[in-house]
């Protein structure tokens, strides 16, 4: 299931990206597969989504993908949510299904 997320993802974006616009993304949660399958593709497509705002949970982990991606930490989903640079979030750890 995974990887048909993230192949879902890559067609999801190719004909948005042949328009040569950048999305402005946040992420919400980084979950078990970011080192194996988000966070790569995301850094593939880097040219057409720009990550502006991460929230985790761990914070040490946050601060070190943000760091990595040239993008901000923020200390909550609200704050997340309420950016206004952020044109969509990604909702990568299934594990926020509370809000």
């Amino acid at each position: 299931m995974q990887s048909h997320v993230v192949g879902g993802l890559r067609r999801c974006f190719r004909s948005y990206c042949e328009t040569r616009l950048m999305i402005h993304t946040g992420i919400l949660g980084l979950g078990a597969h970011w080192d194996d399958r988000y966070g790569p593709v995301l850094k593939a497509l880097r040219q057409r989504i720009s990550v502006r705002a991460v929230y985790n949970c761990v914070t040490n982990r946050a601060e070190q993908i943000a760091s990595e991606l040239g993008a901000n930490v923020v200390q909550g989903v609200r704050s997340l949510m309420e950016r206004s640079d952020i044109q969509a979030v990604l909702w990568i750890d299934p594990a926020w299904h509370g809000i």
